[in-house]
């Protein structure tokens, strides 16, 4: 009987003093659970800039409903994600798709008692692995704790974002009108969310806020192990 072929997809960027050592980490416990078949694709986040707009686009668009579906309540994650895969198997992966699916998000939030939840934030590779992780965030849901994830979606908008900025990308750039586009679609789902979004309420700001709030930690990023997109929710969200 012939196998299934897998992929599994694992990011890494090329700031962090780890070096790729997540994507060898995953291989070595792929291959400890004899798994040496699956394939591991380990692209750099900085070049994802790099896709064609529909490919781009895409992938934001697959951001965000990941970021729903951990948004989700634990005991309803699974429906959401079920909802999310089949949006995507009949290629009707949309915003408009997701608008909806935030406001059923939006009402499951509505139903559930909030004392105690944690913020988790930190270096994404780590944060959205449980395997890297060592499950502390499923722990602690299993506990009772709602937990929120910084969305991973603004951290690559960020990314994307610092890069335009900083290289002072020409008007007729497609990353510009990505970019632009990319952040009505955050503001359009967190609309969604109302009380209940994990966005920040002004895309484009955080930089500011960091520089003038933290100073020169945001040279040490590379040294700590995290994206400057990332240190600036020291200052915004612990």
């Amino acid at each position: 009987m012939r196998r299934r072929s897998f992929r599994c997809a694992d990011s890494q960027n090329e700031g962090a003093e780890v070096d790729g050592q997540y994507s060898r980490f995953m291989r070595c416990i792929l291959d400890q659970e004899g798994l040496a078949d699956v394939q591991l694709i380990s692209p750099y986040m900085e070049e994802l800039r790099l896709l064609d707009d529909k490919d781009a686009r895409m992938l934001f668009l697959c951001l965000l409903a990941g970021d729903l579906v951990l948004h989700t309540p634990p005991l309803l994650r699974d429906e959401t994600l079920e909802l999310v895969l089949r949006l995507i198997s009949r290629g009707q992966l949309n915003i408009e798709k997701l608008e909806s699916t935030a406001r059923i998000v939006r009402e499951s939030l509505a139903r559930q008692d909030h004392d105690g939840a944690i913020m988790a934030i930190g270096e994404p590779l780590v944060l959205f692995k449980s395997l890297l992780n060592d499950d502390t965030f499923g722990r602690m849901e299993e506990h009772g704790r709602r937990v929120i994830y910084a969305p991973l979606s603004e951290y690559v908008w960020n990314l994307w974002y610092d890069y335009y900025n900083f290289n002072k990308v020409g008007s007729y750039s497609s990353l510009r009108s990505n970019i632009a586009l990319f952040k009505e679609y955050m503001e359009r789902i967190s609309e969604r969310l109302g009380e209940f979004s994990h966005y920040e309420n002004s895309f484009g700001t955080l930089k500011k806020l960091l520089t003038g709030g933290l100073g020169f930690i945001q040279a040490a990023s590379a040294v700590i192990g995290a994206p400057r997109s990332w240190i600036r929710y020291s200052e915004l969200r612990v």
